[in-house]
């Protein structure tokens, strides 16, 4: 209920409405009022509908006062009948309007109803349809829990095959260890090797300027035999420039040796990830790296003998 709408405020606006001119209706009052709810507005109308025959016959009495003239008391008698069949005319007319606008609400509030019906039927189906489905999702859950228990048991198998790969793991890591241990050893060599290569290349710059120096000094000294010694001079400077050249290329070839053996321990360590094959191919691995260090290892000392014997030629031409 609207708050401050008593029933003497909507007889007031009743009265006021029709003293306009109009039948006083809930929307009316309501407009006039500016606020109230409808139920309240319609219960205090209805008591002023229920009140209109006692103000009217209070209104007669009035009119019949001996004091009034009497053709004054007769004409407002017919005014005032006039007014009543006007209203009541006007009543009934308004009246008719709100059955017919009842009738579309009824019709409405029918309507409503059949489709509540329908939704009701149709929540009553999907219920249905929900259980059918609600016991096909328990025979699912079923299946599902027997293929986890199978899933359990083949991670379980798994685990177990994981255990004994760790082990083969463990030990291919400890071979690849070894290997790398060789390679290590091998690798110390080779800078080993590259040292000497690298000192007997100084000796041979050193001993290249020396007899650069001697070259020079003969020819200050001997300068009435230069054009004769010129060109066996030339040869020499040649050859020892050759010589040179040729420690160049061994080291560099040392080099590149010891960069391919660190090739192959980074393969090695590939060839750990592949475990499954590493077994049968290890052993094949091992054979060609110990014959290929052997190789390297004995080719450096060949040719650093070849070096120095071509050395010795060019200084003893």
């Amino acid at each position: 209920m609207a708050k401050g709408i008593t029933e003497n405020d909507v007889h007031a606006a009743a009265d006021a409405i029709l003293a306009g001119g109009n039948r006083p209706t809930v929307e009316r009052i309501r407009a006039h009022l500016g606020t109230g709810s409808p139920n309240t507005v319609t219960r205090w109308l209805e008591t002023w509908w229920r009140a209109i025959g006692g103000r009217l016959a209070a209104q007669q009495e009035r009119l019949t006062w001996p004091e009034a003239p009497s053709d004054v008391a007769a004409a407002a008698s017919r005014l005032w009948e006039l007014a009543l069949l006007r209203a009541d005319a006007y009543a009934e007319a308004r009246l008719a309007d709100e059955r017919m606008a009842l009738q579309g609400a009824y019709s409405a509030i029918a309507e409503r109803e059949a489709l509540a019906q329908m939704q009701v039927q149709a929540a009553f189906e999907e219920q249905a349809q929900a259980r059918e489905a609600l016991k096909a999702s328990e025979m699912r859950l079923g299946d599902l829990q027997r293929l986890l228990e199978q899933q359990a048991a083949q991670i379980q198998d798994i685990q177990r095959e994981r255990g004994q790969g760790q082990v083969r793991v463990s030990d291919l890591t400890a071979e690849l260890a070894r290997v790398r241990a060789q390679g290590d050893a091998a690798a110390t060599a080779f800078a080993t090797e590259r040292d000497m290569l690298l000192q007997q290349l100084r000796g041979s710059e050193e001993r290249a300027a020396m007899e650069i120096d001697r070259a020079r000094q003969t020819s200050k000294r001997l300068q009435t035999e230069a054009k004769a010694r010129a060109g066996q001079q030339q040869a020499d400077l040649a050859d020892a420039r050759q010589n040179n050249d040729l420690l160049v290329r061994e080291l560099q070839a040392t080099r590149r040796e010891g960069d391919v053996q660190r090739a192959r321990a980074d393969a090695l360590e590939q060839q750990l990830g592949r475990f499954a094959e590493l077994p049968a191919q290890l052993e094949a691995t091992l054979s060609r790296v110990q014959a290929n260090t052997a190789v390297t290892l004995a080719a450096p000392r060949s040719r650093g003998k070849r070096g120095a014997g071509k050395k010795a030629d060019a200084r003893h031409p």
